[in-house]
């Protein structure tokens, strides 16, 4: 029965994909119209704070920090990028823009089949020549395309490279190198493991993921930027376009959507043996076992991702967009294209009244 379910619901999947696709151009087009609302200059109160947006001032330097949260591969997430950069953009006072990016993954990111965007170099001279691309503010920087087609992955860190350079902000890699991060997640489902199987740790393994859960949230994401419609009905879209991307470069989220499928099946391959006469305790044991199993996994990946993929990557974040506004001078805005999974948590790490370098400092 439960295999029924999965059935119809990819089949459901498979026909909004095919939609999406055939009805790429009008849908792009009528969002691009709806989101204009989100061009809003740095310096103006926001009445009612745009979805997926964090504005506030870094208390050390007095410098305008915008946090834009961002679905990957989300064509939603990509068009209120630019809408908002545009807006920035469009005073003179865009300084950086600080991607939650590295090294190695943005030579990936950069290697996809990504739709060409922006104006051709040959227009972009000829605008130069007649002087209507002269400093920080260029009118006539051509606006990005954004695509429903599942199959293009477009990511919106691109769409910020373009804009960076369109604009003449600087660009900055802001995020931990992935190698590190491994490392990091290897050694945490390690010591994990060894805290679980020794209950006198129990105390200090749950001590320690609440101190990182509540580090993370709270600081102004909430649930309407989550559930946005729009977010929702597009988030099909991101999903499909990241498994295809971890696909192409082997990532390590190939474990988790590996470990999502399994489930799925063990699930409908148990139900269906449970049904067999003769097989019912074999089906119960075997769902006993995969269920402890899976449990285990669950809680060390909870942890990790928790501990590792969002606090230890916050800081990381947080020292970056800390550093450019250092560099930036009175009125100037940064900009930071982060994950909506980090923005409260940076927020919240760059708003510490204290916040020095010990306070941004990775924990071993």
């Amino acid at each position: 029965m439960e295999l029924k379910y999965v059935v119809v619901s990819s089949s459901l999947l498979r026909l909004v994909v095919c939609l999406l696709v055939l009805f790429d151009s009008q849908v792009t087009s009528s969002c691009l119209r709806r989101e204009d609302r989100f061009s809003i200059p740095p310096g103006v109160q926001w009445k009612h704070r745009p979805n997926q947006l964090l504005s506030f001032q870094e208390p050390q330097s007095n410098v305008t920090v915008v946090l834009v949260g961002c679905m990957h591969y989300n064509p939603i997430s990509a068009d209120r990028l630019i809408s908002t950069i545009y807006g920035i953009a469009g005073s003179g006072k865009l300084h950086s823009v600080v991607l939650e990016m590295c090294s190695d993954r943005w030579g990936a990111v950069r290697g996809l089949n990504l739709r060409k965007i922006g104006m051709h170099r040959r227009a972009w001279n000829k605008a130069r020549s007649m002087g209507l691309a002269e400093g920080r503010f260029r009118a006539h920087v051509a606006r990005p395309n954004v695509t429903w087609n599942p199959f293009i992955l477009q990511s919106e860190m691109q769409v910020a490279e373009y804009l960076a350079n369109a604009f003449e902000a600087e660009l900055i890699l802001g995020d931990a190198r992935i190698s590190e991060t491994i490392k990091k997640l290897k050694h945490s489902y390690a010591e994990t493991l060894r805290q679980i199987l020794n209950p006198f740790k129990w105390k200090k393994l749950i001590e320690k993921i609440l101190k990182s859960l509540f580090a993370v949230i709270g600081g102004g994401i909430g649930f309407r930027d989550v559930f946005d419609p729009a977010i929702l009905l597009s988030g099909p879209i991101a999903i499909l376009r990241y498994f295809i991307a971890a696909v192409k470069h082997r990532s390590i989220v190939l474990v988790l959507f590996g470990f999502s499928f399994f489930h799925l099946w063990m699930n409908g391959a148990t139900s269906d043996l449970a049904q067999i006469n003769g097989m019912e305790k074999s089906a119960n044991l075997i769902m006993s076992v995969w269920l402890g199993a899976s449990s285990l996994f669950t809680i060390l990946t909870l942890n990790a991702m928790i501990t590792v993929l969002l606090d230890d990557r916050n800081r990381t974040l947080a020292k970056a967009i800390q550093r450019q506004c250092r560099l930036a001078r009175s009125g100037e805005v940064v900009v930071a294209v982060l994950g909506m999974a980090h923005c409260s948590g940076v927020k919240k790490l760059m708003l510490r009244n204290n916040a020095s370098a010990d306070d941004l400092r990775l924990k071993n």
